[in-house]
This record gives structure tokens, sequence and C-alpha cells, in this order.
């Protein structure tokens, strides 16, 4: 599919969006997503961040707490997946991903297991990564934030 003058693929998707919804006080969690963005060449991923409104509606019948332990993936039918059982799929979301995905679906308590490594190291992973790329990570992530949240605006 290809975009028309001034169109971004982002505004053709509809609802074939996914959300991503991640910690965005985590400076190592917004250097991924923003690796995943880079690597989302369709624009289908939505990134959305727990600390604001739309995760909690999203998020609704978990508390809190269950809330921000991990990261969730919501397809664009609205069902959840969160942690390790959220990477395969978003792998198949893709180009890079894809042969990698079903490794990870085929081994989902080992691929939760590393998840929940880097989740409780993520500090000490967070002092690899320059501040400066963090710091346009975080540029980036919050500009797909708002572009996302303005092409689903309704016109």
């Amino acid at each position: 599919m290809r975009s028309g003058p001034g169109e971004r693929p982002s505004d053709r998707l509809g609802d074939r969006r996914w959300t991503v919804v991640y910690d965005a006080d985590c400076g190592f969690c917004k250097w991924v997503l923003s690796v995943l963005l880079r690597l989302d060449r369709a624009a289908r991923l939505h990134p959305i961040a727990l600390q604001r409104s739309e995760a909690d509606d999203l998020l609704q019948e978990l508390t809190p707490a269950e809330r921000m332990a991990t990261w969730h993936l919501i397809s664009p039918t609205g069902e959840r997946c969160s942690g390790g059982a959220a990477v395969a799929p978003l792998l198949r979301l893709l180009p890079a991903g894809r042969l990698s995905a079903p490794a990870f679906a085929r081994f989902p308590r080992l691929t939760d297991r590393g998840y929940q490594w880097v989740a409780e190291h993520r500090s000490h992973l967070s002092r690899w990564v320059p501040t400066s790329a963090k710091q346009r990570a975080s540029q980036r992530v919050d500009r797909c934030e708002q572009d996302a949240t303005r092409a689903s605006r309704p016109h």
C-alpha cells in the first residue's frame, strides 16, 4: 500500500492499529519501544503511556499495580497480552521480527522468564544506553504517540 500526497501510513490504518502500553518513566523501556517503532515500517503500533488516562480505559480490568507491573499489547479487536506473552505477537507485526516470532511463541515460559529478567534488570541495562540515545528515543516515542492520538480522533 502506498501513501497518497501528504498522507502517512498511519492515516490509512483505521482499525488495524495495535496499541503498545508502556512505562513512560522508564528510559530503557522508551528506548526499546523507539527501536520497535523504527522497525514498524507500516506504522501499525500506537504507543500509549501507562501514565495516561487512555491506558486506564484500555486496561480497566486490571488493578493499577497489575497495569504498572509490565507492558501490554492490545490488538485492533481489543485482545490484550502482557509481558513475555506479548513478545511473539509483537514480533509478528514487524518485518524484522517475523522469523524469530515462532521461536518465542514455541517457548512461552522461556520467553516470559527472559522478559522478567530484562524487566527486573532494566535499571542496570539502561546504563548501557547512552543518554543521547534515550533522549532521541523519548522524542520519537512522544512524536509517534502524539501522531497516533491525532490520527485516531474523528475529523
